[in-house]
């Protein structure tokens, strides 16, 4: 029996057809770039913010929100994790990139700076992430039950939040080493009340009070009443807010807010990570390189599922792998799988990994174009990126997003 028989009999209109499937690439494509200008309007914000955490300058988070992103759209299966920063990893890195640094010894190399050793640290984590592939052991991620993840990340969720009480309070307190010093910290935050900056204090209020009533109330009301399910961008809008006020009113300059600072215009050129620290680099990304196979595989498995569709967790490991390696080309720190920043973006409409590319081109042109109009944002809204409700431990219900229990670094 011909086609053509076939359709004839079964009543099948090949016009129909077409029109079916075009209508149906449509809305997919539709989904793909309202989810992806979502999701990079979640990057910028993250990545700044991020950056504080790492020890490094602002502009370097953007490059995490951009290059990472790209390469994982070429080598991923996941049609939905959103590459990037990540709390978790962040405070990781700074901790192993102190230890590169205090640890280096040479009369005929300078230091390396506190980017270098970011960048190489990502590095040494996509070998780790490739030798996993290259010997399948993928098995490994089953050992990593829900509530090691989710136990891990509160507790470090914890010190990423104690590490933005000076930012949220505009205090400087001394940094420690010692075991106990996320308990020294706090316990030293009271002898500096005398130094804290009303200013900055009063911004904190406002702008957690703005947060709040957005994505608590706003949101659900729109949601309910007019059935209004794109997520507003309500840090984007808080930042643009802060931004112009900051400049008309010269808060570092009249009231002594800490600012940003410095964002340089322009892509970076490709350069290969300075490998004079590549041995210790190498020991300290081991935990680093299991962090984000257990987070990543994690997430991209349960999404997977609840969509429906067949993630292939071996070739995860190898995109993992090339994404952080080729990433390491330029001056970066360590990425991860988003939670908060995925689970947005399908709520905004994401359907494949071809959101990356209008989420990319969004940060391209903040790179380009719109980076210096960050500068004198307050360093004080960065740190509502990890106030106390996004590391807040809770139950999530929702049937199509089956977390049982998670700690949102972002949202």
């Amino acid at each position: 029996m011909s086609q053509e028989q076939y359709d004839e009999k079964y009543g099948i209109d090949e016009e129909e057809n077409h029109a079916f499937v075009d209508k149906f690439k449509r809305n997919l494509l539709v989904g793909d770039i309202v989810g992806g200008i979502t999701t990079g309007i979640i990057h910028i914000p993250q990545g700044i913010a991020y950056a504080g955490l790492n020890g490094v300058d602002p502009v370097y988070g953007l490059y995490v929100s951009f290059f990472p992103v790209l390469f994982y759209m070429f080598f991923g299966t996941s049609r939905h994790a959103s590459v990037g920063s990540f709390a978790v990893l962040s405070l990781m890195a700074k901790d192993a990139g102190e230890k590169i640094m205090e640890n280096f010894r040479s009369d005929a190399l300078p230091p390396p700076t506190p980017i270098e050793t970011a960048t190489m640290l990502t590095f040494c984590m996509g070998i780790w992430q490739l030798l996993c592939g290259i010997f399948r052991l993928q098995f490994i991620v089953s050992y990593f039950s829900d509530s090691l993840i989710s136990g891990f990340t509160t507790g470090a969720g914890c010190h990423v939040l104690v590490a933005q009480f000076d930012n949220l309070i505009g205090v400087t307190t001394h940094n420690s080493s010692s075991f106990f010093y996320i308990f020294e910290r706090v316990l030293r935050i009271p002898s500096q009340i005398e130094h804290v900056n009303v200013y900055t204090c009063i911004i904190s209020v406002l702008s957690i009070i703005f947060l709040e009533i957005g994505k608590d109330i706003i949101s659900p009301w729109l949601a309910k009443k007019h059935n209004f399910k794109f997520p507003l961008p309500y840090d984007l809008i808080l930042i643009i807010i802060s931004a112009a006020a900051s400049i008309i009113l010269q808060f570092n300059l009249n009231y002594g807010i800490r600012v940003v600072g410095e964002i340089p215009e322009g892509m970076p050129s490709p350069i290969l990570p300075n490998f004079s620290i590549f041995l210790p680099s190498l020991i300290h990304s081991i935990p680093l390189a299991v962090v984000t196979i257990a987070v990543h595989i994690a997430m991209a498995k349960m999404l997977a599922k609840d969509v429906g569709y067949q993630l292939d967790d071996h070739q995860e490991f190898y995109a993992l792998g090339l994404t952080s390696m080729l990433s390491a080309l330029f001056p970066l720190y360590p990425m991860s799988t988003g939670v908060g920043r995925t689970i947005a973006s399908i709520k905004a409409g994401t359907n494949t990994q071809l959101s990356s590319l209008f989420c990319s081109g969004l940060l391209f042109l903040v790179i380009l174009k719109i980076g210096s109009y960050l500068e004198q944002l307050p360093k004080v809204k960065m740190s509502h990126t990890l106030n106390f409700k996004e590391f807040s431990v809770r139950i999530v219900s929702n049937n199509r997003y089956r977390i049982i229990v998670t700690v949102q670094e972002e949202r």
